[in-house]
C-alpha cells in the first residue's frame, strides 16, 4: 500500500479531503473491499485540486482505513459492514454511489 502525493499543497481551513474508489481514475466504480486504488481531491468551495492517489496493494481493511485516515469523504460503489463500522469509527464520513460516476476534475 502506498500513496503518491500529486501536490505538495497543504489543505486550507474550509477544505474538504475526499477519496473515491476507482479503477481508471475517472470513475467511482469500486467496492471499497476490493478497490485497488483512491482518487484523492482537496475540495472547497473555490477549487478541486487532485492531491494523491493511494494505492492499495493487498486486501486488508484496516490498513486501507489507516492510508485513508486523514479523508473526510469516502465514496465507493458497496461496502461491507464490518468495513463501514471501521471506517465510520475512524471519523470518516462513506457515501455509497449507486452509479459509475464520472470524478475526473483535472
Amino acid at each position: 500500500m502506498s500513496r503518491i502525493k500529486i501536490s505538495t499543497n497543504e489543505p486550507k481551513i474550509g477544505t474538504l479531503k475526499i477519496a473515491f474508489a476507482t479503477s481508471d481514475m475517472e470513475n467511482i466504480d469500486a467496492h471499497f473491499g476490493s478497490a485497488k486504488q483512491f482518487a484523492v481531491y482537496d475540495v472547497s468551495k473555490e477549487s478541486v485540486q487532485t492531491c494523491e492517489i493511494i494505492k492499495i496493494e493487498e486486501k486488508d481493511t484496516d490498513k486501507t482505513v489507516e492510508l485513508l485516515g486523514d479523508i473526510d469523504i469516502v465514496y465507493f460503489t458497496n461496502i461491507g459492514a464490518i468495513a463501514a463500522a471501521k471506517i465510520i469509527n475512524s471519523g470518516i464520513f462513506p457515501i455509497k454511489y449507486k452509479e459509475i460516476a464520472y470524478c475526473n476534475y483535472s
